[in-house]
């Protein structure tokens, strides 16, 4: 919507959009989320629960209407879907700017054109899960050797992703 202004204006007006936003949450999130903290009855934290999921959510639409008014990002999202609720399991997020990193004075300017977002949940094997990493060099090693195999497969999806092909859509 207001693209046609000068990037510059654009800038400016998502940053104290960003600011306002900012202003006019937290205090609340943090009221209560204080309140839930001191509140040692457990029926009084479930009933604050939706309260501050209520608050996140509707910070994240507000932040949502501002950059729909001065941003032209395009988001291709996939892979967010289930995460347990045990650590036993990290997310892989991978995230790739087409057009080459952006400045965060570039995004609120509305210059960031493009984002690729991936994420999945990968299994932490039992044996990397109970290892002492600073005592157990075997056990290090194992964990250094799957680390490097996930940054060759993350490389390899950045590669298909930047493809001009049909492959980048998956």
């Amino acid at each position: 919507m207001l693209h046609a202004l000068p990037p510059w204006l654009v800038g400016i007006i998502a940053g104290a959009a960003l600011v306002l936003n900012i202003l006019f949450w937290v205090p609340f999130l943090l009221f209560f989320a204080l309140l839930r903290l001191l509140l040692p009855f457990p029926a009084a934290q479930r009933r604050l629960l939706p309260v501050l999921q209520w608050i996140a959510h509707t910070w994240i639409a507000d932040n949502s209407g501002w950059m729909a008014l001065t941003q032209r990002t395009r988001w291709d999202v996939a892979g967010l879907g289930a995460l347990g609720d045990r650590f036993r399991a990290i997310v892989d997020r991978t995230i790739v700017y087409p057009d080459g990193p952006p400045s965060f004075w570039d995004f609120l300017q509305g210059r960031l054109r493009r984002v690729i977002v991936r994420a999945r949940v990968l299994p932490i094997a039992e044996q990397l899960r109970h290892l002492d990493y600073g005592s157990d060099p075997e056990g290090r090693a194992q964990f250094q050797a799957w680390v490097q195999q996930l940054w060759q497969e993350k490389d390899a999806l950045i590669a298909r992703l930047l493809e001009p092909t049909p492959a980048a859509a998956q």
